[in-house]
């Protein structure tokens, strides 16, 4: 046993490895490869016959395919337990039953109804659940699945009851008799399977996908970003409830007769078995899933006495060898590009120079209220005073350093500025706007950007998606915009990312090292263009020279006129830096001058010097 921890990261690197060339190709793109399957399965048809067994175990991979895409969608990108598909399935299932056996709608029309149905379900569904945590959704997604089967018995005049509906036939127009075309099925689901997989793929390149991945994986730093990690849960609960509908009206056609017993709680932890088994978050695994999980129970059929150990060995040697199942990769191509300079798109090492005058300009007309006033902030965690009555300040094109023992409330300083944490007492206004009791999404979405002592990034997703998700939360309206790109650039150079390397740039982040993700942090925070600039130890764990690069890309954004502030350890770093020092101590300001002056501070060298240890 000793042997498979080291056999699993071999999988699980080659994987990866193959997955970023596949991903590389035309191949990896699915308005390629889907079009090309959909041809394949449609000979597949021809060859065995479109009524033969064959036929319909393909047919019931790709509804139940369809179903786990759906609930990969909530439960792989947003990392949400739930156990809640199998009513949406039954949802749509009984809506398309009603219409059909009792209306006599058609295929075209019943379908579109009950992929609505299941939007709305999920909606009333995840607007609640969406507060909660991760055991809190579970409970209410499977007390939902109870609850559904409880109404489909009690509405017996709709649904029929313990009796069910039938029989649910294709019907090609209203009024018309159901028709007996073997073939019609067949394409309906594939076509079904076919779209739905590319809407799956779209939501999960979109900036919703990104966000609830984000959310997923680091809470904190996608709220640092100015995402809405309620609004990205609800999102993905909604839209995955519609794809499990619209898998329940084609399971309904299929089977031509519902009734309680197929919508069981077993039927959602199958279909979260699926997506675990196959690579929660991927964008293939669950289909993969699907496969298995459909074919393997047929395979073992014929053991009748040992096919559940067989099986329940299986999943468990799965888990073992690949715990974030067998597709583990979930980052997904991106096309924003970062821009090298004006004069040389090509992403040469030649950078844009700021316009000394222009950004003089706009620093010189920035208003007596302009950068960040914090007024006299309080803030206690039980008994311990971590911030007493602080008062600072930091205007456009100014770098200022906040210092002082480890417990002096630095950190605590940014996170009341940002939201994280509300302050008790005092007022914080930025640009003559009072953003004291405002939530740390809107603090952010007014051009305020921060970095964490330990980076707030996402392992999920692709370094060129952590610069996707700053660029397009960008704050409207900031001063300079896209030119930050190449100080962007800069960095992720100085921390060994190639931007121009599109291997590199499609490699999850939870490859990387720590520098690596210290310098991605940064640059994330820069392309977010902001107008107030918060560093929280950035200097930490680098070597002299990442030090100094770091050092000059921050005196030339402060010369754009951007208001940094910095929380910083190296006093040789702070004196070469700033423009201003601030020291705590204890929660209090305990000295403020110019970075010249700061070791003729008798208790500045007592606090300080002989507290940092």
């Amino acid at each position: 046993m000793s042997g498979m921890p080291g056999l699993a990261q071999r999988m699980n690197r080659g994987l990866h490895d193959a997955s970023e060339r596949v991903a590389a190709t035309p191949f990896g793109r699915p308005v390629v490869h889907a079009p090309l399957v959909f041809g394949l399965l449609l000979v597949a048809y021809a060859v065995q016959g479109p009524g033969s067994f064959a036929t319909y175990t393909i047919l019931t991979i790709l509804i139940y395919g369809i179903a786990v895409l759906g609930l990969n969608i909530p439960a792989g990108f947003g990392g949400a337990l739930s156990l809640g598909q199998g009513a949406s399935f039954a949802v749509g299932a009984y809506t398309v039953g009603a219409l059909t056996v009792d209306n006599g709608w058609p295929f075209w029309a019943t379908l579109p109804v009950a992929a609505l149905v299941g939007l709305v379900f999920g909606l009333v569904l995840g607007a609640p659940a969406g507060r909660l945590g991760e055991i809190g959704l579970a409970l209410i997604s499977l007390g939902a699945v109870l609850i559904t089967l409880d109404l489909i018995v009690a509405l017996d005049g709709i649904t029929g009851g313990v009796t069910g509906l039938s029989p649910i036939g294709l019907i090609t127009g209203f009024g018309a008799e159901p028709t007996y075309s073997l073939w019609l099925l067949p394409v309906l689901v594939t076509a079904s399977a076919l779209v739905a997989y590319l809407l799956h793929y779209a939501v999960r390149v979109s900036l919703i996908g990104r966000s609830a991945m984000a959310t997923r994986d680091e809470p904190i730093g996608a709220t640092a970003l100015g995402i809405s990690g309620y609004r990205s849960k609800v999102v993905t609960f909604t839209l995955g409830s519609g794809f499990g509908a619209y898998a329940g009206g084609l399971f309904a056609y299929m089977a031509q007769y519902i009734s309680p017993d197929a919508f069981t709680a077993h039927l959602s932890i199958l279909l979260l078995a699926m997506v675990i088994l196959g690579g929660a978050g991927s964008i293939y695994g669950p289909l993969l899933g699907a496969v298995i999980l459909v074919l393997l129970p047929q395979a073992l059929a014929a053991y009748a006495h040992v096919n559940t150990i067989i099986y329940g060995a299986t999943l468990m040697a799965v888990v073992l060898l690949r715990p974030s199942g067998l597709i583990s990769r979930t980052a997904a191509p991106v096309r924003d590009r970062l821009r090298a300079s004006a004069d040389d798109p090509s992403g040469a090492e030649e950078r844009e120079k700021p316009e000394p005058a222009a950004a003089a300009e706009r620093i010189r007309n920035a208003g007596p209220d302009a950068g960040l006033q914090v007024r006299g902030i309080s803030r206690s965690f039980g008994g311990l005073k971590a911030l007493d009555s602080v008062s600072l300040g930091v205007r456009p094109g100014e770098v200022l350093a906040l210092i002082g023992p480890n417990g002096s409330g630095k950190t605590t300083v940014i996170n009341v500025v940002t939201g994280l944490y509300p302050a008790e007492e005092g007022r914080i206004v930025l640009d003559s706007e009072d953003i004291t009791r405002l939530k740390a999404r809107r603090i952010t979405e007014l051009g305020v950007a921060r970095t964490f002592q330990t980076p707030k990034t996402f392992p999920g997703l692709s370094v060129a998606e952590h610069l996707f998700l700053a660029k397009r939360l960008q704050p409207p309206g900031q001063v300079v915009g896209e030119d930050l790109d190449p100080w962007v650039r800069r960095l992720l150079k100085l921390g060994g990312i190639d931007p121009d390397d599109p291997r590199m740039m499609a490699r999850e982040t939870g490859q990387l090292g720590h520098g690596q993700l210290r310098f991605l942090e940064i640059a994330m925070a820069i392309r977010h263009s902001p107008r107030l600039l918060l560093l929280d130890e950035p200097a930490a764990g680098l070597s002299q020279i990442e030090m100094q690069g770091l050092e000059q890309v921050t005196r030339e954004l402060a010369d754009l006129g951007i208001a940094v502030i910095v929380v910083e350890h190296h006093l040789d770093l702070v004196t070469r830096l700033a423009d201003r020092v601030v020291v705590l101590e204890l929660g209090k300001v305990l000295w403020e001058g110019r970075p010249d002056e700061l070791m003729d501070a008798e208790a500045v060298r007592v606090a300080y010097l002989g507290g940092a240890g």
